[in-house]
């Protein structure tokens, strides 16, 4: 790419300022042969992958990075209009800044690909199973699901198991009785007021204080293993639905996803298929 970039001391921002603001950017994506290296771990890393990127060539700079950066960041291109593939790239950002409806209705597709994309991800690890969606979301959960079946009272069940089995499941009923803690915890405190350790005891056994608005002979949900997981599955598609609509609490996952091209791949098949049906529709 011949010419230099405009680095006038008098213009606002500078080349500098950009790339300072990208290298510190949560959202700013870096190619895997980049990351591989090392060349992400730090600011001082990434700035110097985007240095080279934008002399050497700032049209794929502008196509990996553009929408990350402001209107005013862009200025510091305006000397380079004229080439091809610059002006495609900074036209296309620009129409991204004050898209037509059509051009909104197609960005909100690409949003949610990635997203559904990103979702495959967290649940292979695990970010859906039903121990992680408790920590997670302990008032939901307690609320639309409830508290682990299998435990009898002291919350251990060891009935026909040898003595490793019987103290794998100790542990592991210690450790989901400490978890029911913590999510009744929250729960109370979201009411307004702590739950003695009578009426946790009193509710483990399935006798719910009438204090709380439940009778002694309320139905015992957690007895039904199948109501039990209809709800559990139902709770997790409500929290994917979720991250799908953006209104995860962790925002900050939106800001990395929602501009990582590299999830395109994983529905490009599809979109060309749509693509080659539109074309064949207008005909």
């Amino acid at each position: 790419m011949s010419g230099a970039l405009r680095d006038d001391p008098l213009s606002s921002p500078s080349v500098e300022e950009v790339l300072d603001r990208l290298a510190s950017s949560d959202a700013l994506v870096v190619p895997a042969s980049v990351a591989r290296t090392g060349g992400a771990d730090d600011a001082a890393g990434r700035r110097s992958y985007l240095s080279d990127l934008l002399q050497r060539n700032p049209a794929v700079f502008l196509e990996r990075h553009g929408a990350l950066l402001e209107d005013a960041h862009l200025r510091v291109f305006d000397h380079l209009q004229g080439d091809y593939e610059v002006d495609f790239h900074l036209a296309r950002l620009k129409e991204s800044r004050s898209p037509t409806p059509a051009q909104t209705a197609a960005a909100r597709r690409v949003t949610r690909m990635r997203r559904l994309a990103h979702l495959d991800v967290l649940e292979s690890q695990g970010h859906f199973t039903e121990h992680a969606m408790r920590l997670r979301e302990p008032v939901l959960f307690h609320q639309h699901v409830g508290a682990a079946p299998g435990t009898r009272e002291g919350g251990i069940e060891t009935s026909g198991a040898d003595e490793t089995e019987r103290a794998h499941a100790v542990s592991l009923a210690l450790l989901a009785r400490e978890d029911d803690r913590d999510a009744d915890a929250a729960v109370a405190a979201a009411r307004g007021g702590a739950e003695d350790d009578a009426e946790y005891d009193a509710r483990r056994k399935g006798k719910r204080p009438a204090t709380r608005g439940f009778g002694a002979d309320a139905p015992d949900f957690e007895a039904d293993t199948a109501s039990r997981a209809a709800r559990v599955a139902s709770f997790r598609r409500m929290l994917r639905e979720r991250f799908l609509d953006g209104g995860d609490p962790d925002t900050s996952a939106y800001a990395r996803v929602d501009v990582d091209a590299s999830l395109d791949e994983s529905f490009a098949a599809e979109t060309a298929r749509d693509a080659e049906d539109k074309y064949f529709e207008e005909e």
